[in-house]
């Protein structure tokens, strides 16, 4: 398994290939209605975070509570609010390498905020030591259900295997403890 930025998953996506794509949204592939992939059952609900440096604490209100600020995102990776506040030259992005190194920038206030899937943010902050110099503003950005993309869509064999692992994973009290320790 290997991340890719979503430019070139997109890509693999317009392939005849069979790709398995976890831990991802319908939206971010301009598809909540679920018709163009094949799409499991929601693995667990998530949230984007806006976190920020905890001695210039910003509280997402809003989108216009981004304007004016600084913020970093791993190459390829985009949400599409931040994304158009840049386009329209109303929020400044630093590219980064890694998600560690954009916590290490947001607590040294190299930049003003950045966002964070709750469950990625949780385990990069406990294992960097951040968690003092770090501020999760009150209000999260979105929500939404990660899911497993299957496609292409007539691979609906492997669709209905996928789906049975996913409810079985659901069910089971291991996968039920991990998440409420995530959270």
């Amino acid at each position: 398994m290997e991340v890719v930025p979503r430019a070139r998953l997109v890509k693999y996506l317009e392939e005849k290939k069979t790709y398995v794509v976890p831990l991802v949204a319908p939206e971010w592939f301009k598809d909540p209605y679920q018709e163009k992939f094949l799409w499991m059952s929601s693995l667990y609900e998530d949230e984007n975070l806006l976190i920020s440096p905890s001695q210039k604490p910003v509280e997402f209100l809003n989108r216009e509570s981004l304007v004016g600020k600084k913020t970093s995102d791993v190459i390829g990776h985009r949400n599409a609010m931040v994304e158009d506040l840049i386009t329209h030259k109303q929020v400044q992005r630093i590219e980064a390498g890694s998600y560690e190194n954009i916590l290490k920038m947001l607590a040294s206030e190299r930049i003003d905020f950045a966002i964070f899937g709750r469950m990625l943010y949780g385990s990069l902050v406990d294992e960097l030591g951040l968690q003092k110099e770090l501020y999760v503003s009150a209000k999260p950005i979105e929500k939404f259900s990660r899911k497993v993309l299957i496609n292409p869509k007539s691979r609906t064999d492997l669709q209905k295997w996928l789906e049975k692992a996913v409810l079985d994973l659901r069910g089971s009290k291991e996968w039920k403890r991990m998440l409420v320790c995530s959270y």
